[in-house]
């Protein structure tokens, strides 16, 4: 028997009519699904119209505080033809059952279409589409319902009060006010119908669930409550200018439900149900380390690259979609081109403003160019900004970066001096190069990205904290036979199932991890005696793990004594020996990594355990730099080489730390964990603990 994935109950700060948020397992640029974590609401029309919405639609506390507790079922697998749908699409394969009763259902989003016995909808079967509840043979014990998204609710009824089918008819969706349909269900019974994920609460005291002179009630004060919060509008202070970050950050999973499963073959399905198992048995604890971050992050990180241009002479920063505009203003490349990059220059341009007030400070002042016909596009990807943004246009046979030039942001300044990033393309560059004096990145401005904040690091230790948590928990489920993409696909779905996304997996055996990233078909066996070098990354909120750990399977004999120990084969010994010297290095390079220390010097330190011990003897088989900065991109600078000795670590800054020894035709050992440079002493482990041994990642 397997549980399924865990189901949360439905979040109230949700407006009860919007739309699931989409499934997508992407880059880190991607729409991820929304978090269910909420969000103070700001003050302004968005806001008033949802609360409109919900409060004259009869959503009020009352009927959150009877949300029905949400148990998952357990599921068979007996019969490939019938289906879970999650929104229309085929998901999985399920059968239900409870006692003697055997039945299969199939949902689409916001209704329920059930059946038992032998007429049910087989997979190839489209849903009716007036979504008619087929007659139950069910004369007894209970009734389970998939319904909604693809989440799984429990029905109890009993026989005296269900009554027969017709009493209960589930052929029309949730009504705008709940009303609990004819039946014969005792008083003590409840029903439970969703709409699309949400869930509905209907309580059977009452023919309808609120009385008409009490929702009359609700929505006389509803008007009055929204005349208020429109009067504190217009007297109160503007607030920034978002509600709903609507980019990757807050459409990544941080929800316990984990994310959806990709397919698997079923010789695989219960390794895949062993991990899953185990890590849902951690319950997820790493998740409650993050949240996403805050509109006020992101005004605070401009002003910050505002207060870096004006120290150093520059006018403007200009930005493209890419990591650093997501970076600056939450817009990744895909949220603005979701078709390929486009040859029309779509730009943000940040500037450093004097404020004028007691302190003098320097803000940022932000203006996207962009064609014409898409300012309001632009408007409506609901940006994080303190005000409404501006906007300089051209037209598709004008030359942007004239029309940039001239416009009045530019038109006082007789040699704008601008700055972009690695990320701009060429071609934009080129064009910009003819009308402003352009600049690469300077040192003070690459640090506003290189130090973290507390909630960058929040969203870095769970992401990380929870990578190495799934590696462990599907190690102890590993069986001889299995090859490497058998233990990458177990893996990624342990992920998904622990609401990370996966981005790459590099799993490698023996030999093939002499090579550092692999290059293999992947169809190396597992034995007695492979050490397996796992490197894999996820993403949470848009930011990056990067974790690696050499180990044996667990059906490899663990030596209890040094006396067992000496019996190991000889290959076990050195295959031993080498991952404590690695493991040296690492150590090393953590006492390196401090605050004002250089990037060469933790390389140095790892590097020198390694080409020094045994006499040498592994020199020159530590084959790359021992680490480099980690954020919303898995590499980040600065990068941790033996040459870099310009690159001062600062408290707030991350990094990774992965020395390596690789012995061709033999097998690889590579230890990696993610750091954060503290203002005094070592450095902060990220991703929780370091392995411990070969047998305990």
């Amino acid at each position: 028997m397997e549980k399924l994935n865990r189901i949360e109950a439905f979040d109230e700060t949700t407006p009860v009519d919007s739309p699931p948020p989409p499934y997508v397992s992407e880059d880190p640029n991607s729409t991820k699904r929304k978090s269910s974590k909420s969000k103070p609401a700001d003050r302004n029309p968005i806001f008033i119209t949802r609360l409109i919405r919900n409060l004259t639609k009869g959503k009020t506390r009352s009927e959150t505080d009877h949300k029905p507790a949400c148990k998952p079922l357990e599921f068979q697998y007996p019969d490939p033809t019938s289906v879970l749908c999650r929104c229309g699409k085929h998901n999985d394969t399920t059968v239900f059952s409870a006692g003697a009763l055997s039945g299969k259902v199939r949902c689409t989003c916001g209704y329920i279409v059930e059946s038992t016995g032998l007429s049910y909808y087989p997979s190839h079967t489209a849903a009716p589409p007036d979504m008619v509840m087929q007659n139950s043979a069910l004369t007894n014990g209970f009734k389970y319902l998939i319904c909604g998204c693809g989440e799984p609710l429990e029905l109890p009824i009993s026989l005296q009060a269900y009554g027969s089918c017709q009493k209960y008819d589930l052929t029309t969706p949730t009504p705008a006010t709940p009303r609990r349909l004819s039946s014969s269900l005792a008083e003590t019974e409840k029903i439970l119908l969703c709409s699309c994920g949400k869930l509905v609460d209907l309580k059977v005291e009452y023919d309808i669930y609120h009385h008409e002179k009490h929702l009359t009630a609700l929505r006389f004060l509803a008007v009055f409550a929204i005349g208020l919060l429109f009067i504190w509008q217009l007297m109160c202070p503007s607030s920034p200018n978002i509600t709903n970050l609507k980019t990757h950050y807050t459409y990544t999973s941080a929800t316990k439900s984990g994310l959806p499963l990709e397919p698997i073959p079923k010789r695989l399905q219960s390794i895949q149900d062993c991990s899953i198992s185990n890590i849902q048995a951690t319950d997820l604890t790493f998740l409650d380390l993050a949240s996403p971050p805050s509109s006020s992050e992101f005004i605070d990180r401009r002003d910050r690259l505002a207060q870096a241009l004006f120290e150093e002479g520059f006018d403007a920063f200009v930005i493209e979609p890419g990591y650093t505009f997501s970076y600056y203003a939450n817009v990744t490349q895909k949220d603005w081109e979701v078709w390929e990059p486009e040859e029309r220059p779509f730009l943000l341009v940040v500037q450093p403003e004097r404020t004028s007030g007691i302190n003098d400070n320097i803000e940022a002042k932000a203006t996207f160019l962009v064609p014409s016909f898409e300012a309001e596009r632009a408007r409506l990807l609901n940006m994080p900004f303190k005000a409404p943004i501006e906007v300089v246009t051209y037209e598709e046979h004008w030359d942007p970066y004239t029309t940039l030039r001239s416009s009045s942001i530019f038109k006082q300044k007789t040699a704008p001096k601008l700055m972009v990033d690695e990320e701009m393309r060429e071609f934009i560059s080129r064009g910009l190069g003819r009308h402003f004096n352009v600049s690469g990145l300077t040192r003070a401005v690459e640090q506003v990205r290189q130090r973290k904040s507390e909630a960058e690091v929040g969203i870095l230790r769970a992401v990380n904290t929870g990578t190495v948590e799934c590696l462990r928990a599907m190690r102890s489920c590993l069986t001889p036979g299995l090859d490497e993409n058998d233990v990458m696909i177990v893996l990624d779905n342990t992920l998904r199932a622990a609401g990370l996304d996966p981005f790459f997996d590099i799993v490698l055996f023996d030999e093939d991890a002499s090579n550092p990233h692999g290059g293999t078909d992947g169809s190396k066996v597992l034995t007695n005696e492979t050490m397996i070098l796992i490197d894999v990354g996820a993403h949470l909120y848009g930011y990056s793990s990067d974790i690696c750990r050499s180990f044996f399977p667990p059906f490899a004999s663990k030596p209890a004594s040094e006396q067992e120990r000496q019996t190991l084969s000889a290959s076990m010994k050195h295959k031993l020996h080498v991952w404590n010297i690695v493991m040296d290095a690492q150590t090393a390079s953590l006492h390196a990594l401090v605050e004002n220390s250089t990037a060469a010097a933790v390389d140095i330190a790892a590097r020198n355990i390694i080409e020094t011990v045994d006499d040498g003897r592994y020199n020159g088989t530590f084959t790359h730099r021992v680490g480099h900065g980690i954020g919303i991109k898995a590499h980040e600078s600065p990068y941790l080489n033996q040459g870099n000795t310009g690159s001062v670590l600062k408290a707030g800054m991350v990094f990774t730390s992965e020395p390596g020894i690789y012995l061709v035709n033999e097998f690889g050992v590579r230890h990696e964990d993610v750091l954060l440079v503290k203002q005094e002493g070592m450095p902060d482990i990220l991703t929780g603990e370091r392995a411990k041994g070969p047998w305990d990642p």
